[in-house]
């Protein structure tokens, strides 16, 4: 017979400890062996010996899912050699990934949403379910745009895809995956806040700051649309935010205040929906730029140059450059 340490499902990354136990004792001289088929295949692995009767396997459960089927070989003590289907325990199931449903009740949800926000910036979400790390299936489950990391651009997805905005995920296959070079966001430091605007369509955007995290105070998320969650700490300054509506071109969706402009960290981390970029806060601007939308400053924050160019026709205007 066999028995399994796991009752209950069997997923991704789960280790579990088979336990073989024969009819009658087996020759010590000899090695029995364990074959698993169906959705993996594992050929005459060795087992471990207990005693002479009972062995071990431990297996971890790979990307899988469906049944799996048990035979196991051994030698008695009169030489007789025996590969059968073991009377109970010949075989279980690996529960398949759900996509999004990341507290595993069987929907997907604006709360799964949430849930992958806060796993983003390093909250701990399940803390009594699954308490950081989540385990690999979970993970998976979470990473619906299989970017590879838990980001603010899965919730977005998760969220849109629990208001139908979504029917599928790009980790089913059937969705192009792919950085969006054309989306970005514009820092720019105003009187005394860094001021987030968006270049495209934003929908998820994770912040990272590793150092002089106490020169900011708390984010003010001025876009209503977006879910956010924050983990600010001395070691972490993190935020993410996630919106099924991405805000127009230029919009200003977000502030940080600066607590303290003597001690800014040299750069910040970004990541918006899948492409991740740093920003260095030593080239933003000290200026306001006015909002409008008939008006595009390219580059932005200016360098070397700057290019302004309105789709309207201007009478008159007047520029004030300031070092």
């Amino acid at each position: 017979s066999i028995s399994s340490k796991l009752t209950g499902k069997k997923r991704l990354g789960d280790k579990d400890t088979l336990t073989v136990t024969f009819s009658e004792p087996l020759d010590s001289k000899t090695i029995p062996t364990i074959t698993l088929t169906g959705s993996i295949t594992i050929l005459n692995a060795t087992l471990t010996k207990i005693n002479d009767s009972t062995f071990i396997y431990i297996l971890t459960i790979p990307d899988t899912s469906g049944s799996i089927n048990i035979l196991v070989s051994g030698v008695d003590l009169a030489g007789n050699i025996a590969i059968s289907k073991p009377h109970s325990g010949s075989s279980f199931f690996v529960t398949p990934i759900h996509l999004g449903d990341i507290n595993d009740d069987g929907k997907v949800q604006a709360y799964d949403a949430a849930l992958a926000l806060q796993y983003s910036v390093g909250l701990d979400p399940l803390p009594l379910v699954d308490p950081l790390p989540w385990e690999p299936w979970r993970i998976k489950t979470a990473n619906v745009d299989a970017d590879g990391d838990v980001m603010a651009n899965d919730a977005a997805d998760i969220l849109k895809y629990s208001v139908q905005l979504l029917t599928t995920f790009v980790a089913e296959g059937t969705l192009k995956s792919g950085v969006e070079d054309s989306v970005d966001v514009n820092i720019n430091i105003v009187n005394d806040s860094l001021e987030f605007s968006s270049v495209g369509s934003i929908y998820g955007l994770n912040v990272l700051i590793n150092k002089n995290t106490k020169s900011f105070g708390k984010p003010v998320v001025i876009d209503n649309s977006m879910i956010s969650a924050t983990n600010i700490n001395d070691s972490i300054y993190a935020v993410g935010l996630a919106t099924v509506i991405a805000p127009n071109n230029g919009t200003l969706f977000m502030k940080i205040p600066i607590l303290n402009k003597s001690a800014l960290p040299s750069n910040i981390q970004l990541t918006v929906n899948n492409k991740s970029s740093l920003k260095s806060v030593n080239e933003t601007t000290n200026t306001t730029i006015q909002s409008n939308n008939n008006i595009m400053l390219c580059p932005n924050p200016a360098t070397d140059f700057l290019n302004i160019q309105s789709v309207q026709s201007i009478r008159e205007a007047t520029f004030e450059i300031f070092n």
